[in-house]
């Protein structure tokens, strides 16, 4: 009975992938975010991330899927959302350690 290989894990997402998926998201913006109507549907949003994804995959550091870009901006959002909710906070102590990449979310 032979072993099944092991999964290879791709590295973790670079500066430079993630400063290109911020500057993507950014441009398409509107596209992503806005409620579906006649003119933005499922697909035309499903179109904007494999553009976003492709533009993250020319920096040529690892093939990432669709479903990986938008959970690595799902958790780069979530940071970000998790250091405002920490910042209103009162109390003592030294303060928070800033998160990288905060600056680039609204």
């Amino acid at each position: 009975m032979d072993k099944p290989d092991r999964r290879v894990r791709k590295s973790n997402f670079s500066d430079e992938e993630v400063r290109v998926l911020l500057e993507e998201i950014q441009l398409e913006h509107v596209t992503l975010f806005s409620s579906h109507n006649a003119t933005i549907t499922r697909e035309v949003q499903k179109e904007a991330w494999a553009r976003i994804a492709k533009k993250v995959n020319s920096c040529g550091v690892a093939v990432r899927t669709v479903h990986e870009v938008k959970e690595r901006f799902r958790a780069l959002k979530g940071g970000v959302l998790n250091k405002r909710r920490d910042e209103k906070k009162t109390g003592g102590g030294p303060p928070p350690a800033p998160v990288p990449y905060c600056g680039s979310m609204g």
